[in-house]
């Protein structure tokens, strides 16, 4: 199997249907659009972590599973974002249809002060303290002196479930 990198772009629409409807221009608002149209979030999240300051360390190789958007790594990729003597360390793979992503704090001295596991979102929150959301639950850690993570849940949205809406009738049709 032919091995893929992480710079083949992927999009979820074709430019040529992208053009807004006449009645809800963008205005203000620039679109972007990129030459792709394969489908999940590449390379948007990927553009959106080297925005944000992650420093890609090793690149993404994977392999065809069989279908366009099936994939398996052959290499993870790793991102890093540092905060002082602290560092998030985000590994990315993908298996199939799943994307799990590890992140683990390293000093600077390389020792693992905590694995944070498959959080869907991990950074410094600008006052240099680790926040990351897990499972519905947004926590702030504490990065004890022994590099052991006190976890502290600020916020839990489990419970907030959209309910269903009957649409009105004329947005029932194209």
């Amino acid at each position: 199997m032919d091995s893929l990198r992480t710079t083949r772009p992927f999009c979820s629409h074709e430019k040529e249907v992208a053009d807004p409807h006449p009645s809800h221009m963008p205005g203000r608002l620039h679109v972007i659009l990129k030459d792709c149209h394969y489908g999940g979030d590449e390379p948007i999240f990927s553009e959106r972590l080297e925005r944000d300051g992650w420093m890609l360390r090793q690149e993404w190789k994977k392999e065809s599973g069989g279908t366009p958007y099936r994939f398996r790594t052959i290499q993870p990729e790793i991102r890093e974002k540092v905060n002082g003597s602290r560092t998030i360390r985000l590994t990315r793979s993908n298996e199939l249809t799943d994307y799990p992503a590890e992140c683990v704090v390293v000093s600077k001295k390389g020792s693992m002060a905590r694995n944070v596991g498959r959080a869907g979102w991990v950074d410094w929150h600008q006052q240099g303290r680790l926040v990351f959301v897990k499972d519905g639950r947004t926590f702030k850690g504490d990065i004890n002196a022994d590099g052991s993570i006190t976890e502290r849940q600020l916020l839990d949205l489990n419970s907030s479930k959209p309910r269903p809406l009957v649409p009105p009738h004329w947005a029932t049709t194209w």
